[in-house]
């Protein structure tokens, strides 16, 4: 995947199952690990230059279809 985002995010060890790559609606993603907690801080910043930016939010969903069954973050299993 061609993003500094991704490489940096599975770098750090801040996605799910090692940044393992899911189709997503517009190309191929990852799922941000977060029970890790190093990851989450990341996101946050990610999450802040938007909203520097002047975002009031944004929607995200359809992330259930690949939360099913068992994937493994720095913090165990997220789901049982």
């Amino acid at each position: 995947m061609e993003s500094e985002n991704y490489q940096y995010a599975k770098d750090h060890n801040y996605l799910l199952n090692g940044g393992q790559l899911v189709p997503w609606w517009h190309g191929d993603g990852a799922l941000i690990d977060l029970t890790n907690p190093e990851a989450v801080e990341w996101y946050k910043q990610q999450l802040n230059v938007v909203l520097d930016l002047g975002a009031d939010g944004w929607k995200l969903d359809t992330t259930d279809p690949y939360c099913g069954g068992k994937k493994k973050g720095v913090g165990g299993s997220i789901f049982k």
